[in-house]
């Protein structure tokens, strides 16, 4: 998920440089196509360098991904958030408070400290 992440913000900036340099005066295609080039460079090394995925990784993956396609569409994820944000709010009120949000965190470091 990190690195899908990763490679979407890399490919969005190569791919603004582009237009920017396409759009600006006096700029040659032979210039935006080598800035393309570098970020793809770029790209190609991220992938190369792909670490094994953790067992936590997986695992939160398989929370999130309800089909088991290998890929979190977009329904999947505001699904996943909406549970997120029922979990966070303990009242039920459909709003989060600072609160509870407090709770939220000094529950989730007692859980960490208890491993």
């Amino acid at each position: 998920m990190k690195y899908v992440l990763l490679i979407t913000i890399i490919l969005s900036l190569t791919s603004c440089a582009f237009k920017k340099l396409k759009n600006s005066p006096g700029s040659s295609e032979k210039t935006a196509k080598v800035q393309t080039q570098s970020g793809l460079d770029e790209l190609e090394e991220l992938e190369k360098e792909k670490k094994p995925v953790s067992k936590r990784k997986k695992a939160r993956m398989s929370l999130i991904d309800t089909d088991s396609d290998g890929q979190i569409s977009y329904r999947e994820y505001m699904i996943s958030k909406k549970n997120t944000f029922k979990r966070l709010d303990a009242n039920g009120d459909g709003f989060l408070t600072i609160e509870e949000l407090k709770a939220r965190r000094f529950k989730a470091k007692s859980d960490r400290l208890k491993r």
